[in-house]
């Protein structure tokens, strides 16, 4: 398997567990805090970012360099992502009920993500 086809199935393996941390985290904060879905979905994404971060880091782009600008890249792109995340949340909330908005607007900030670690974040 060449390279990049690893790195990808490795940050599909670690977006799954952030999915899950992600969705856990949503759920959680609503239906034991009564959280407002928006502000839960804001603080699951954060969550999930935290935990993105470090896994990423260490296990599909394999960056054992400690650098300062690493966590304020992330910073930048994970922000785009999240107001990527939130507007789309927010937009499908309106259209449609149960998990829909939550799995699209996950996917938004996916492709963001992942474009932003590869080619600015821990970039070679």
């Amino acid at each position: 398997m060449n390279d990049f086809l690893k790195q990808l199935m490795l940050y599909i393996i670690v977006g799954i567990i952030v999915v899950c941390i992600d969705f856990g985290s949503y759920k959680f904060l609503i239906n034991i805090f009564d959280v407002d879905v928006s502000i839960s979905k804001r603080f699951s994404y954060i969550i999930g970012a935290l935990c993105s971060f470090f896994l990423n880091k260490s296990i599909t782009f394999k960056s054992c360099t400690i650098k300062l600008e690493e966590p304020i890249l992330f910073i930048i792109v994970y922000f785009i992502g999240f107001v990527s995340n939130s507007f789309v949340h927010d937009i499908l909330i309106n259209y449609f009920k149960g998990n829909i908005p939550f799995y699209v607007s996950t996917l938004s900030s996916i492709l963001i993500n992942y474009l932003g670690q590869k080619f600015i974040v821990f970039k070679k």
